[in-house]
């Protein structure tokens, strides 16, 4: 069965919404704000601030988007490699980001997820 590109973020975000081990019970209270972040900050000052972060619910966010894209880098290790990569790469990164998160925060709280 081919899939396109929408079902393919649509399937892995359903996916680890069902893996996160948020603290809080509203797992949306995470998701939700990393998207006017990474627009506001941008992609790596937002991952540097996960990293940050004392309760890691935002490193998670990251650990799922880094799994979509295929690799196996720790979100540490992402940030350098994004760090060092050229401009249009990290557009298109930071694109990608954008709409895999939209389908994080649509199935965050959604029951059976």
């Amino acid at each position: 069965m081919m899939q396109n590109l929408e079902q393919k973020r649509a399937a892995h975000a359903l996916e680890m919404c069902r893996r996160f081990k948020f603290e809080t019970k509203n797992k949306s209270d995470v998701v939700k704000p990393m998207t006017t972040m990474v627009l506001d900050c941008g992609m790596l000052p937002s991952m540097a601030f996960a990293l940050d972060n004392s309760d890691r619910a935002h490193e998670e966010v990251f650990k799922a988007f880094i799994d979509y894209r295929g690799s196996k880098l720790s979100v540490k290790d992402y940030l350098e490699h994004l760090a060092k990569a050229d401009a249009a790469t990290l557009r298109t990164v930071t694109a990608e980001f954008m709409a895999y998160v939209r389908y994080l925060r649509r199935f965050a709280n959604m029951k059976g997820a």
